[in-house]
């Protein structure tokens, strides 16, 4: 039980099950095994999707030196902000 996550909010302190549905999250079925429910996001966010043209390298993609290549035809997903 050392390790259940549970949606935070902006000031540092954590979401009570009450205050789930009013922040955006659908609680969908109980989890038996860790005595708690299973809950997921029901927020959107905007996603660009496109298809990739020409080759592309996005330097740094997960981290220093992890770099991200697109080779024509690729889809790429970008979150928007």
């Amino acid at each position: 039980m050392d390790d259940i996550y549970v949606p935070g909010n902006p000031d540092g302190t954590r979401m009570q099950f009450n205050d789930l549905k009013q922040n955006g999250y659908e609680i969908v079925s109980q989890d038996f095994d860790n005595k708690g429910f299973r809950v997921k996001s029901t927020q959107l966010s905007k996603v660009l999707v496109g298809v990739v043209d020409e080759h592309i390298c996005i330097k740094d993609a997960w981290g220093e030196n992890q770099h991200q290549f697109l080779y024509p035809g690729a889809t790429r997903i970008a979150m928007a902000v």
